[in-house]
């Protein structure tokens, strides 16, 4: 009768178990899912190139995405991507249209239409941040006034029109690959296979790798450092974290610098890969960003959330995309599919909030 009693519990602890790592890893789990499913389809997903397109098509939503995890793990919302990421490289790409036109060397021209790319997207995110911690101003109605704001500067900026005219250095570096593979000729560095001639093949998108070190190093900012766990107390309780002497103000707006420094690095990119800017480049990003954070297991509700699940929800939503579009699945579905995955993802953050806790 013992035995039988400590084969149940040994049962029930080993299915707990089971449900807490699944209820943690679900995302990586129905990403795996969902490239099985795609290859059992016919659809290749393993090709050098589609894994090339699935990550330049979810470079910006992760970036993007990143901004929103800080956000929404401290308890707060931020819909002024929508144009901010417009506003930051239409102005960048300003700039280097005229410094170009004025005749400035095309080096100097690009680092300081970067830097500037960046530096006027903190703006936002600062009054974002002083707002919502001086006024007691709700982050969703502060944020809805920023997006408005920025989608007036940036359409009087442009009238509504792309800017074009930039130094070529500045799609080049965008479009170039770390090493690209030259047939016999082996490998060459930094170099666009485009221009490589033959059968030049890319291997390491630069604007992915950009991704990379950017993604690593807030990964490591929100997991191993003290604004980190900041951010986590505030999100889980700010009455709480208050108490306990933790500067609540000083680190949202931190928050929201550091995420509309975020946005500022998709606009750059964008201007990056097309030689281009729109002053509509984040209208699309919005949804699909936040649905990333919440397919990644970060919490509406606050205080839980990691980098890289962000990450792995963009890639959920671009495997879904590009896998519709490879088989010659209407547009419309696949909103209709990525609006499913996101409702699934808030309905498991539920589940695991009710049944999975510790």
């Amino acid at each position: 009768m013992e035995r039988s009693i400590d084969k149940q519990s040994k049962a029930g602890f080993d299915t707990g178990a089971v449900m807490k790592v699944v209820g943690r890893m679900w995302s990586l789990l129905f990403l795996i899912v969902l490239i099985v499913v795609f290859s059992s389809r016919g659809v290749n997903l393993f090709t050098l190139k589609s894994l090339q397109n699935i990550l330049l098509a979810s470079i910006m939503v992760m970036l993007v995405g990143i901004g929103e995890t800080f956000v929404i793990i401290s308890g707060g919302i931020d819909i002024s991507p929508m144009y901010v990421v417009g506003l930051s490289g239409v102005f960048g790409a300003i700039l280097l249209r005229d410094l170009h036109a004025a005749g400035h060397p095309d080096t100097i021209v690009v680092i300081v239409g970067f830097v500037a790319t960046l530096v006027i997207s903190i703006l936002p995110g600062f009054v974002n941040g002083l707002l919502i911690t001086k006024l007691k101003v709700p982050p969703f109605i502060v944020t809805i006034g920023t997006m408005s704001i920025a989608e007036g500067a940036v359409l009087m900026l442009t009238r509504g029109q792309h800017i074009s005219g930039l130094p070529a250095l500045a799609g080049s570096f965008g479009n170039s690959y770390l090493f690209t593979h030259v047939g016999k000729k082996g490998f060459s560095f930094l170099s666009q296979p485009a221009l490589a001639g033959g059968k030049a093949v890319g291997i390491i998108p630069i604007p992915v790798l950009i991704l990379a070190l950017v993604a690593f190093m807030m990964a490591l900012l929100l997991r191993r450092t003290v604004f980190g766990r900041h951010v986590y107390a505030i999100g889980g309780n700010v009455q709480a974290a208050r108490l306990s002497g933790i500067p609540v103000d000083r680190v949202l707006v931190k928050v929201y610098i550091m995420a509309a420094l975020m946005y500022g690095f998709a606009g750059m990119l964008y201007v990056m890969r097309f030689c281009s800017a729109s002053p509509t480049a984040g209208e699309p990003l919005l949804m699909s960003s936040i649905g990333a954070v919440c397919i990644g297991g970060t919490s509406l509700s606050g205080g839980t959330g990691t980098v890289g699940g962000t990450v792995i929800g963009a890639l959920i939503i671009a495997v879904l995309q590009t896998g519709l579009v490879l088989m010659g699945v209407s547009p419309f579905w696949q909103y209709i599919a990525t609006g499913s995955v996101i409702i699934l993802a808030v309905f498991f953050d539920q589940f695991k909030s009710r049944f999975l806790k510790e």
